[in-house]
């Protein structure tokens, strides 16, 4: 009954606790978007104010944007309603280019997507495969857009979704060594009063 009781609740624990976790990722990358939003939307008051030109205000974003990072490794990009890039700091090969024909393994032309997102709702979350750094093959990422209609720029920053799945793994791992102690404990004591009754 005690193995059963605690199975019980771990598997009822299991969906909750992941899509809080998950929940909890997608917003901070939401946040995290508007912050670097908040960048370009200050480098854009400074020029509407004249304390510099449009093209300083832009270059400055830019390089603000581009020298940001979070958890170490993340970061954010920049490209326009075309798509074309405008700055990724990790693919800086890409930028000037037009993305609109970049595709994930999919087949999913991801900028594109992007782009929509942006014209439909104004952001949101779009979901592909892309190139994750010490990893052979593209890996699922969800990533939040944002434009920004100062400048016609799409502002974006992701997660990969085995960056995720490793957290709440390494969560479980806890809880079930928890439940486990609390189980073999329980088991142990209960041996333990059944032999003093006989």
């Amino acid at each position: 009954i005690i193995v059963i009781a605690f199975s019980a609740v771990f598997g009822w624990l299991y969906p909750k606790i992941k899509g809080n976790m998950y929940d909890a990722k997608y917003l901070k990358t939401r946040h995290l978007v508007e912050a670097a939003y908040s960048v370009a939307a200050h480098y854009a008051s400074q020029a509407e104010k004249g304390a510099m030109t449009p093209e300083a205000a832009q270059l400055q974003a830019q390089e603000t944007l581009q020298a940001m990072r979070y958890e170490s490794d993340d970061y954010f990009w920049i490209n326009d309603m075309t798509p074309r890039m405008i700055m990724h700091p990790m693919k800086p090969e890409l930028n000037g280019k037009d993305v609109s024909g970049a595709k994930d393994p999919n087949e999913k032309h991801l900028f594109v997507e992007m782009v929509k997102v942006c014209k439909r709702d104004g952001a949101g979350f779009v979901d592909y495969m892309w190139p994750k750094p010490g990893v052979d093959e593209p890996q699922p990422k969800i990533s939040y857009v944002k434009l920004f209609p100062q400048w016609n720029w799409v502002i974006g920053s992701g997660i990969y979704i085995d960056d995720v799945q490793k957290e709440i793994a390494s969560v479980f791992t806890v809880i079930f060594a928890v439940l486990a102690v609390i189980t073999v404990s329980a088991l142990a004591v209960s041996c333990l009063m059944a032999r003093s009754i006989d």
